[in-house]
């Protein structure tokens, strides 16, 4: 009998089912009782962790090598800052959770298991993110109010109500109140929902004639956001990669060439890009924000956010910042003042871990990206990579458990291929 078998662990559907709504439970931002805070989520945080305990102990049975790597370039980094800035060693409790939620992850799904799964499930939040918000726009005060007599803590901008995993935006543009699903903002939630249709391409053969699909598409434009509609160009890319049909590529060229001028012409993307470009503005805003509002925590958007990342990262381009409040822009620039917390995540993870540990995830993600192409048999080795960049130029995704899975896979596989040999299971949702 083939030992690789004998190893393999059989999970039954539902509890492959169930952990991936504990992932996005864990990923979601719509509310402070799905972080990772004890103060803030005193109650169901340690039932996640019993959760988690149990799967670990219940599945957990292959190579242990990968996960000790991880935890121990972790636990290493965190004792070197703790020697440059004092305090306590807090073993940086957000990355460390998810490397062992990814690590469970890793034995109880393979890469199909895990793909349907994350896509059913995203699919499922966006059915009822689009009830929701058709709901606000069509019925608007009288839901709204409905809405704030359930939100279980105190809003703030831009979510103007909190219902666990779902909740709604105070943004309106064009007459239209934007969707934002189980995130705090609607332009975070149309990154997952490109990182849903991605992988809905590759897993039905680049064919969009499909009921998934579809919701995702809808959910993206009710979301308005400029992130979104922009990497929409790169999913066209993609899908014209691999499209063998000449004729489906014309369509597609055809829609690029009449559709994305209009888009990019309305007012939601050009004054939102404009503003965004504006950098005296954006460091304007900041320093308004340091001497108005005390210790608040500000967050500079797209590119002002890199060239703040930037600065905090040549500070100290080996170590990194570790804490926010470590920042050269919070601490030395503002005194401690207020934390400047750039929302971007393409340099931010270089300025916050430093170059050999920021190095280390972004050699994996290439690595993955490449992997990710060849084993699931699609072109454009870097299309994955180009994604999460684009997803990453407005949002820090580095700590998330979900694309942490991604972008590790390749290094999971290095080391024990039978993380992506678990034997299958009736996939049902």
């Amino acid at each position: 009998m083939n030992m690789r078998l004998i190893d393999n662990v059989i999970v039954p559907y539902k509890a492959k089912a169930f952990y991936m709504f504990m992932m996005f439970m864990w990923v979601a931002s719509v509310s402070d009782y799905t972080s990772f805070n004890f103060g803030k989520n005193p109650i169901l945080m340690p039932a996640f962790l019993i959760i988690l305990a149990f799967y670990y102990i219940k599945y957990c049975h292959k190579s242990y090598k990968p996960l000790w790597i991880v935890l121990f370039l972790n636990i290493l980094w965190n004792i070197v800052s703790y020697f440059k800035y004092g305090g306590y060693i807090g073993i940086n409790f957000p990355p460390f959770y998810s490397i062992i939620i990814v690590h469970v992850a890793f034995n109880i799904y393979s890469k199909e298991d895990f793909l349907y799964y994350f896509e059913k499930m995203l699919v499922m939040f966006c059915s009822i993110s689009l009830i929701v918000w058709l709901f606000a726009n069509i019925l608007g005060t009288p839901f709204v109010s409905f809405m704030r007599s359930i939100s279980v803590i105190q809003p703030s901008s831009p979510t103007e109500t909190y219902s666990f995993l779902f909740g709604l935006c105070s943004h309106i543009q064009m007459g239209i109140r934007r969707n934002l699903g189980f995130t705090w903002e609607p332009g975070r939630f149309a990154c997952w929902i490109l990182l849903g249709m991605y992988f809905n391409l590759v897993r039905n053969k680049f064919n969009i004639k499909n009921k998934s699909f579809i919701i995702l598409f809808l959910s993206l434009l009710t979301t308005l956001s400029t992130t979104g509609y922009s990497l929409l160009v790169v999913l066209i890319l993609f899908v014209l990669m691999n499209k063998k049909s000449k004729l489906s590529k014309v369509i597609i060229v055809l829609c690029v060439v009449l559709v994305f001028p209009t888009v990019w012409g309305l007012s939601i993307m050009s004054d939102k890009i404009e503003s965004l470009m504006d950098l005296d503005a954006g460091l304007g805003s900041i320093e308004y924000h340091s001497v108005e509002d005390g210790m608040a925590i500000v967050c500079p958007q797209r590119f002002t956010g890199i060239y703040v990342s930037f600065m905090n990262f040549v500070n100290d381009i080996f170590l990194g910042f570790n804490q926010l409040s470590n920042s050269y822009v919070s601490a030395v620039l503002y005194k401690h003042s207020v934390i400047v917390a750039p929302s971007e995540g393409i340099i931010g993870i270089l300025a916050k871990y430093g170059i050999f540990y920021g190095a280390f995830f972004y050699y994996w993600l290439i690595k993955s990206s490449s992997y990710l192409s060849s084993s699931l048999g699609y072109k454009g080795k870097l299309m994955f990579f180009l994604l999460f960049m684009g997803i990453s130029f407005s949002y820090e995704f580095w700590e998330n458990c979900i694309l942490m899975y991604f972008y590790l896979c390749a290094f999971y596989h290095k080391f024990d291929e039978r993380y992506f040999d678990v034997k299958p299971t009736k996939a049902r949702l």
